[in-house]
């Protein structure tokens, strides 16, 4: 008796099913999420509380932030423009924002699945790439704000050093 391959149902018909009957056995037990509406009060504590959790959890979101207030200090020193506090605060932003969907991705990744998934490996190295590529345009857009600031002081130092 020959063995017979199962079918595999095309898209179009998967989307046609109800979504009970395209999720897998286990996943039916599982609480379903059902939006609610909130108060804009809500949003706001929910959207604190991850700035938060992302401090207090992730090593790198603090190593970000430890660097962004360097940043903020250093433009502080040597007097950054209007122009240039909008680049700086923009680059700080990109690279926070970044690294909060990363850690997002990351949660949510450990909650799908304990088990490993080249899926989901693939998705956290692209994410992590996001976060790399973000902290790339900072630092160039920190080397064009702080380079001739920093090589007049370095100047200024070794004038005074020198002499």
């Amino acid at each position: 008796m020959p063995i017979e391959e199962p079918i595999e149902e095309p898209k179009e018909q998967l989307r046609e099913k109800p979504i009970e009957e395209q999720l897998e056995p286990d996943t039916l037990s599982r609480p379903k999420f059902i939006p609610q509406k909130r108060t804009w009060r809500a949003k706001f504590r929910d959207a604190f509380h991850g700035l938060s959790q992302s401090f207090h959890r992730q090593s790198s979101y603090r190593v970000h932030f430890t660097f962004a207030i360097a940043a903020v200090a250093a433009g502080i020193l040597v007097g950054l423009s209007a122009l240039e506090w909008a680049l700086l605060v923009f680059a700080i932003g990109f690279v926070i924002a970044a690294e909060m969907f990363n850690t997002a991705l990351e949660v949510m990744a450990r909650e799908i699945t304990d088990e490993q998934s080249e899926y989901i490996r693939l998705s956290l190295d692209i994410s992590s790439g996001a976060v790399f590529v973000a902290s790339l345009v900072a630092v160039i857009t920190g080397v064009i704000l702080f380079g001739r600031p920093m090589l007049t002081l370095f100047e200024y130092m070794y004038g005074l050093i020198g002499q």
